[in-house]
């Protein structure tokens, strides 16, 4: 369907293709039409069924057009999730430690400062932090010095929490640590306490209950009650571990609210439910599937700008057992997915139509140096290594390199980016490609399907084959493997379906991101 008018006797060259993650990715295709019409509207919706069953096979928006020397028109479509995700690049964050990104934003003159460091001989743990400091002497009741966050008004959000712990060099009644926020409610006083030497928290502060749910700027400040010095040459205080939540969005596309934001920390789930919220409106959120992720990131802020899917394949670097997919559209907008990879086998197949399998060793690594910034914006590499017995054997490293930058940069998230990357590269890929020309069984439904409803993502059988050891498939050799499918393109003249089996779609799709992410920055 071509905005809403079936063109099915019209069209030729029919090709489709869907990826993992992604789902439906493009449709092609000839239709007969005049050469002297008006070209056709842009962004119309297409939509492919199959007329068996009533099942949509692909779709998307028409993305490009063009006439043809044969009195056709050819017609390109782009998936709906790719398109959708790829809408809008710019500013977005969801959690942010790094301190560089605070500003001091206040201070009576050049002996109050409010600034991003880190110093042993304070606490002799070299803790980083944001620093306050006054000259004892310049002390006068109301005078302050603050450091401002600013950059969730900048990119349109507003503040969900803040996470936090301090300490002070000297304790004070007359001097306080407080956190102010601003936005259309006008300046909150978030919390207001006491110098203490011990230290205070960790503890945090959420919309809603602590503060105005429009809060869109928070502040931190050290300031004097009552004139008078503390009876030292230099008043300091320390505020650790500190970091900024960006209020997130819920599947009705409403402001959360709550202690959701108390741990500091965002899961996979919560951020695509809020992507999806904030970037696609064409997308079905109320009735998306989408399964919980387990991986708990403190560091998640693009002030670069990025797209919804960059994003994504920013974090299933660290999850890359979820995949996202946009399937066909419904009355409430196109299906939208997050789920686990499955582990019961959807479909089976043999290589009687073809098959191809190169198995590369250049692949395989049992080594890889993750770069990153940490919150003082000094650059970290965390190195990982792993035991790989076909490397072992012959005393050979092979390592590479995964640049985080700050945008993911943290300790944990380097560490556990380079151990999801050396299990994925611990053997080589059991890679390859299948063509299908004849019905295929599916036992998610309990049929036999063609292969234009073969779906990626799914896990394929394939008889015929003896299997490379890897994650799907046991050190025995029985003429059986399990892949899965990670590209499906079909081909309506040819009337056969070309699968891609396991290959390393998300490391393609981040290289591409991490070439455009230099460009930007020489």
């Amino acid at each position: 369907m071509l905005a809403g008018q079936s063109i099915t006797r019209r069209v030729s060259g029919l090709q489709l293709k869907s990826s993992s993650p992604g789902g439906f990715e493009s449709v092609r295709f000839n239709i007969a039409r005049s050469l002297d019409k008006a070209l056709l509207t842009e962004f119309t919706d297409v939509l492919v069924y199959d007329t068996e069953t009533g099942e949509q096979v692909g779709g998307g928006r028409l993305d490009d057009q063009g006439r043809n020397d044969d009195g056709t028109w050819s017609v390109s479509c782009i998936g709906e999730g790719f398109a959708s995700l790829t809408d809008r690049t710019e500013p977005y964050v969801l959690v942010d430690r790094v301190l560089d990104n605070w500003y001091q934003s206040h201070a009576p003159n050049n002996r109050f400062t409010a600034t991003p460091g880190q110093d042993e001989s304070w606490f002799g743990t070299g803790e980083a932090g944001l620093r306050f400091t006054v000259d004892d002497g310049n002390w006068a009741a109301g005078r302050f010095v603050r450091s401002t966050y600013p950059l969730l008004s900048r990119s349109g959000q507003k503040l969900g929490g803040i996470y936090l712990a301090y300490r002070a060099g000297l304790p004070a009644t007359t001097a306080r640590v407080q956190g102010v926020t601003l936005g259309p409610s006008g300046a909150y006083t978030v919390f207001d306490s006491p110098l203490l030497t011990s230290e205070s928290g960790p503890g945090y502060y959420v919309a809603g209950p602590d503060f105005p749910a429009d809060s869109t700027e928070i502040g931190l400040q050290i300031i004097q009650n009552t004139s008078g010095g503390l009876g030292g040459d230099l008043v300091w205080v320390l505020v650790t571990q500190l970091a900024v939540l960006a209020q997130r969005l819920d599947r009705n596309r409403s402001a959360v609210t709550g202690t959701v934001y108390g741990t500091g920390k965002v899961t996979l789930d919560q951020a695509f439910t809020d992507m999806v919220a904030r970037f696609c409106p064409r997308l079905d959120l109320t009735h998306a599937v989408i399964d919980d992720g387990a991986y708990q990131y403190d560091q998640l802020a693009w002030f670069d700008g990025i797209s919804a899917k960059a994003a994504l394949e920013d974090m299933l670097g660290l999850e890359p057992t979820f995949a996202w997919h946009v399937w066909g559209k419904g009355p409430d907008g196109w299906e939208t997915e997050l789920r686990q990879a499955p582990t019961r086998v959807r479909y089976e197949a043999s290589t009687v139509d073809g098959f191809s399998a190169p198995t590369p060793s250049t692949e395989v690594y049992n080594a890889v140096d993750v770069r990153w910034k940490d919150v003082i914006g000094q650059t970290q590499i965390t190195r990982v290594t792993s035991s790989v017995p076909a490397l072992d054997a012959v005393s050979i490293v092979r390592s590479t390199t995964i640049d985080l930058a700050d945008e993911l940069g943290s300790a944990d998230q380097a560490t556990a980016r380079g151990i999801t990357f050396l299990q994925d590269h611990a053997v080589p890929p059991n890679a390859g490609t299948l063509t299908v020309a004849r019905p295929i069984y599916d036992g998610e439904t309990g049929r036999w399907v063609k292969p234009w409803n073969i779906r990626p993502g799914a896990l394929i059988r394939v008889r015929g084959i003896q299997p490379t050891p890897d994650t799907l498939n046991a050190t025995s050799p029985d003429g059986v493997t399990v892949f899965r499918i990670a590209v499906a393109s079909y081909d309506d003249d040819a009337r056969r379906a070309v699968l891609e089996l396991d290959t390393y779609l998300l490391d393609q799709q981040q290289a591409i991101a991490q070439l455009y992410k230099r460009g930007r920055r020489r």
